[in-house]
């Protein structure tokens, strides 16, 4: 079946839809509509003459009227008063508020808020288990009353919000409502841990931490790296010591006791004085010098405890007689003058030394004298 639909004031624009009228009700702009489908649009009805998805029916390039809404017709007679509804009573005055009396059905009344132009809440024993009549009502709240008859109970809010909690704006999930009624920050601050940091263990055990008053535990060895231990002066940290072992030979364990005083330490290219040391088989490579060392090439000085150098000790030598003056078995040293030593030779055999100062040296050997105990004596000793 087929038909036209022809605009009877406008010019003769004939549109065969074919299969019929398709009524499709209200418009809607999110329909697909194709040729023939009819729609109603404010009160006046329209066919699709072109296939349309959100064009209003009012667009004569897609829609063509079918039928438009007529004139609003006059106003009928009044109709009879029907019966009275069941339920809600009348009557009533502001403010009240409707109640259930009982269980049956449209038993209600109208029950006053206690005055202040509030609003009302009554709670009754009727349906629900309530052993003995109420005596007590507890209620917080600024402004809020309560009172209790019997097994009922009646709560009266004031009006105006006066008293009330604002509403609590949303927070985020990483935060908490505390008790000054502010969203803060849920960390470790917030549960007394401020000295825990908030990383996890596996984080803990790769990351740079800094540890404030904390004890390490003496129960197990702790080893750090010469490159990763340094010392920093606490009131200049651009004065920094580090520590190298490397001069320690490979699979070698050092110890370094400490002494029982406080002191400073000496590197080896500094100068220190040694107090009240003892030296094990030392080996001195270099010159040695201080008080302790006499250069005094005369050596007149008398001590036990400092010691002469080689060189005044040379210089001291040098000043005395030289032994390849002697050169002959029984030979004599013998001064010639102050601090001028000379050779005597050895006597014949069954000689003496005896005095003569017109010798050189002073002395001279002679035969022994003829005197018989002199000689006798003499013979005797020098046996």
């Amino acid at each position: 079946m087929s038909f036209s639909v022809v605009k009877l004031v406008d010019p003769l624009n004939p549109t065969i839809v074919t299969g019929g009228l398709v009524p499709r009700g209200a418009y809607n702009a999110g329909t697909a509509y194709v040729v023939g489908d009819s729609v109603s649009y404010n009160g006046s009805s329209y066919v699709c003459i072109l296939a349309s998805t959100g064009n209003l029916p009012t667009n004569t390039t897609y829609w063509q009227v079918l039928a438009n809404k007529g004139d609003t017709g006059a106003t009928g007679a009044t109709g009879a008063t029907g019966a009275t509804g069941a339920g809600v009573p009348t009557g009533g005055t502001t403010g009240q508020v409707l109640i259930k009396n009982s269980n049956t059905d449209y038993d209600t009344s109208w029950s006053s808020s206690g005055g202040g132009g509030g609003s009302a809440l009554t709670i009754k024993d009727e349906g629900v288990s309530l052993d003995t009549a109420v005596t007590s009502v507890d209620f917080v709240g600024a402004g809020v009353t309560a009172t209790n008859v019997g097994h009922a109970i009646t709560v009266t809010i004031p009006d105006g919000g006066a008293g009330k909690e604002p509403t609590i704006t949303a927070g985020t999930t990483s935060q908490y409502w505390r008790g000054d009624k502010s969203w803060q920050t849920l960390d470790k601050t917030a549960v007394g841990l401020g000295n825990v940091d908030n990383t996890s263990d596996a984080t803990k055990n790769a990351a740079s931490v800094t540890l404030t008053n904390k004890t390490l535990d003496n129960t197990n060895t702790i080893t750090v790296k010469d490159a990763n231990l340094t010392i920093q002066d606490d009131l200049d940290t651009t004065k920094q010591a580090k520590f190298q072992a490397s001069g320690i030979t490979t699979g070698t364990t050092r110890t370094y006791t400490l002494p029982d005083r406080s002191d400073t330490l000496v590197d080896l290219g500094s100068t220190q004085t040694l107090t009240s040391k003892t030296l094990t088989s030392p080996v001195l490579n270099t010159g040695v010098s201080g008080t302790a060392v006499d250069t005094d090439g005369t050596l007149a000085a008398n001590s036990d405890t400092i010691l002469a150098s080689q060189k005044a000790t040379k210089t001291y030598a040098d000043t005395k007689t030289a032994k390849s003056t002697l050169t002959t078995k029984g030979d004599i040293y013998v001064a010639t003058g102050a601090s001028t030593p000379a050779r005597l030779g050895v006597g014949a055999d069954n000689t003496i030394l005896t005095a003569d100062s017109s010798q050189t040296s002073g002395v001279k050997w002679g035969a022994v004298p003829s005197d018989p105990l002199l000689g006798i004596i003499l013979k005797q000793q020098y046996k």
